[in-house]
């Protein structure tokens, strides 16, 4: 089966078995996968990072709590920010200092950084921390279709470690995957660290 042909079956998978856990599964295990994240180098180390707003109603892990750390740590915070007029645009990245009051909440979720806050170049990003639908050993991602990160992650200075943050229930065998896909670097889910197989 062809990639485009299999991309819409395993996101609807995918779909069904992120609703089919409780919320209280799911907040169970994002702060399990955020307190293993908290502890990897390539957090501690990364004075730069790239976080998302997760989308909790569509099952998305709730990286917030890691922002607020990085925050509280004097990191640089950014947060993408998506030209929606021209999907097909680069997405941004707003650096952001409070968490509360930087987004803008007529946006369509998940929620845009404000306009006006700077932007943080692609080359000065330590770490991304990439969502995703599903992930497999090899590293290899299926988004949700715009195509957003798969760009950013192949911008020719990008120099930073791509990092998912997953369910195990979104770790499968593999992945559908065409030549504009891209890879991540390690998927941490609530009860391991993955890093892809060479």
């Amino acid at each position: 089966m062809s990639p485009a042909l299999a991309k819409p079956a395993l996101r609807a998978h995918i779909r069904d078995a992120l609703r089919a856990a409780s919320p209280d599964q799911r907040r169970e295990w994002s702060a399990a996968i955020a307190n293993t994240i908290s502890t990897l180098s390539q957090f501690l180390n990364a004075r730069s990072i790239l976080f998302y707003q997760p989308m909790l109603a569509a099952g998305e892990v709730d990286i917030t709590p890691l922002a607020r750390s990085a925050l509280a740590a004097r990191k640089v915070v950014a947060f993408p920010r998506v030209d929606w007029a021209n999907p097909a645009a680069l997405m941004t990245c707003a650096r952001t200092a409070d968490l509360d009051r930087d987004f803008d909440p007529a946006s369509r979720p998940p929620p845009n950084p404000r306009s006006g806050l700077p932007d943080v170049p692609v080359a000065e990003l330590d770490l991304i921390i990439v969502p995703g639908l599903a992930f497999d050993a090899q590293g290899r991602r299926l988004g949700r279709g715009g195509g957003h990160y798969d760009r950013l992650l192949a911008h020719p200075q990008r120099r930073a470690v791509a990092l998912a943050p997953a369910f195990t229930i979104q770790v499968v065998p593999e992945v559908p995957a065409d030549p504009r896909d891209q890879a991540v670097d390690l998927v941490v889910t609530e009860r391991s660290v993955v890093f892809p197989k060479p």
